[in-house]
């Protein structure tokens, strides 16, 4: 079993992006369209993006509420070109991209147990969307293509993961109609506090009272931050060579550590009383695993260590003979309750102001 614990700045998970392998050269021009872009990546690569100098950002996605939000965050930038439009529509994407040099493909739908039940709908914009991206890109003669991807894809079990797995041969077998520059996969585990993820869930469900539900305290999942998966994917659009899958190693915990963790720094900010807040164990819905792993048994030979990320070569390599332990979330050692608080007081955005409420656990505000 591989350990990884607390760093010695007391946080697993490091938003600078000088952590990267890959470092974001001067060469990141616009304009760069990011689909997806309102999103929790989408949105923190359009801050990364602007922030370092692009010209013009173009933002593609289909709610004008968020975009609109998205625009005062921001400050209003006048490098910031927001567009409505929905991947699913080829015209439009293809118009958006008139110009640009690279793409950040972050739309997608995400959530497992939504795309259980409209398989259709998954279809149709995690697979057929990332066609009509990818070779309008090609079309426009855009430099270099990055799919954001997830580990849902490896061996996929659910309507989600197998619309991902798609989307990721869709991106590869486009690489080589690129003349000029290429395609990439960039692949990682839960964004922590992403939006309609876990912890925003349960702020949610503690609003009206103190229960949350888990669905098994057993589960392990990998766990990044929404800064160091937008980071890793600038880094990689300008210093990778294209044609690639790149896996970012990531730390694990179990999801009844973190439920713990985040009870006992909740019940302050709700009013709740110490140790008022129960847990109720719901069951692992449709289309989830017990365990994730970042790396398919097939792609073992074509495993490469780059240190904190892995490289899947299109050609083999040999340089694994089994899937290593870090790719596997229930090999790896979880991070343990002090590591979890680290990163949950990073996001400490999420939580309302601390309340004052009846103590007892039972009573209204």
């Amino acid at each position: 079993m591989i350990r990884r614990g607390v760093s010695g700045a007391g946080d697993p998970l490091s938003s600078d992006s000088s952590s990267t392998t890959f470092q974001p050269q001067s060469d990141l021009s616009g304009p760069v369209l990011v689909t997806g872009g309102t999103g929790s990546i989408g949105s923190e690569l359009v801050r990364q993006l602007l922030d370092a100098g692009v010209s013009e950002v173009r933002v593609f996605s289909r709610d004008d509420s968020e975009q609109a939000l998205l625009r005062t965050r921001l400050g209003n930038p006048e490098a910031l070109h927001l567009i409505i439009g929905d991947v699913r529509d080829r015209q439009a994407i293809g118009e958006a991209l008139v110009g640009v040099e690279r793409v950040f493909h972050a739309a997608a739908l995400k959530h497992v147990d939504l795309c259980e039940a409209n398989p259709r709908e998954t279809f149709l914009t995690n697979v057929t969307g990332t066609h009509n991206v990818v070779a309008e890109s090609h079309r426009q003669q855009v430099r270099h293509f990055l799919l954001i991807s997830t580990d849902k894809a490896v061996e996929p079990v659910s309507t989600l993961g197998a619309s991902k797995f798609l989307a990721e041969r869709l991106v590869i077998a486009a690489h080589p109609l690129f003349q000029d520059g290429g395609t990439t996969v960039l692949r990682f585990g839960n964004v922590l506090g992403s939006r309609g993820s876990l912890l925003p869930i349960l702020i949610e469900q503690l609003k009206r009272q103190p229960t949350i539900e888990v669905t098994t305290p057993l589960m392990t999942r990998f766990v990044c931050t929404a800064e160091e998966a937008a980071a890793e994917a600038i880094a990689a659009s300008t210093q990778t060579a294209a044609g690639e899958r790149l896996v970012l190693k990531s730390p694990a915990l179990r999801l009844g550590d973190l439920i713990e963790v985040f009870a006992r720094r909740a019940e302050g900010h709700f009013g709740w009383a110490p140790g008022s807040i129960a847990v109720r164990q719901v069951g692992a819905r449709a289309g989830e695993r017990l365990d994730e792993q970042l790396v398919a048994a097939s792609e073992v030979g074509h495993l490469e260590d780059l240190g904190h990320l892995y490289r899947i070569a299109s050609d083999p390599v040999g340089a694994f003979d089994r899937l290593p332990d870090d790719c596997r979330s229930d090999a790896i050692e979880p991070l343990e309750p002090e590591a979890i608080g680290a990163l949950i007081d990073r996001l400490d955005h999420l939580f309302p102001a601390p309340r004052d409420r009846v103590t007892d656990g039972g009573g209204s505000p």
